[in-house]
């Protein structure tokens, strides 16, 4: 039983280690097709947030994806949670609901940034949403 609890561990240490990414503090510290992510979590302890973060894998096409992705606070090179789609590609709903300045995306994804105009055109009659560009930023969720 020892034996087996202690296998366990090991194992939850690895792939949290692997899990990491290399150290980064902005993302040219990380690889073209990766991005600097907080090691920080939603919850703060630090007014200014943090200083260091990981290297993960930026999202691929029809991956799901965050529309409006947040930079971490005082660091516009560092992503809080989750790194954007990748080199030319933007993060768009399948639908998107217009609601006067409002706008919902409905299961966003990566798509081509020519195909997210199209769709951007087809989805919203009204046609208010501004150009797609290869990331949107928002103040917040």
């Amino acid at each position: 039983m020892k034996y087996s609890l202690f296998v366990l561990a090991i194992v939850v240490l690895i792939g949290t280690v692997y899990s990491l990414g290399e150290s980064c503090t902005s993302s040219a510290d990380c690889s073209a097709t990766e991005c600097c992510v907080s090691l920080e979590k939603r919850m703060r302890r630090f007014i200014f947030g943090s200083s260091t973060g990981s290297c993960h894998a930026r999202r691929y096409q029809g991956q799901a994806c965050h529309v409006f992705l947040v930079h971490e606070f005082g660091n516009p090179n560092m992503y809080m949670n989750y790194c954007p789609c990748e080199e030319g590609l933007v993060c768009r709903g399948e639908t998107v609901d217009v609601h006067g300045t409002q706008h919902v995306h409905h299961n966003p994804k990566c798509i081509p940034a020519g195909e997210a105009t199209t769709a951007q055109a087809q989805n919203s009659p009204s046609s208010t949403l501004p150009p797609a560009r290869p990331e949107v930023i928002s103040a917040g969720f």
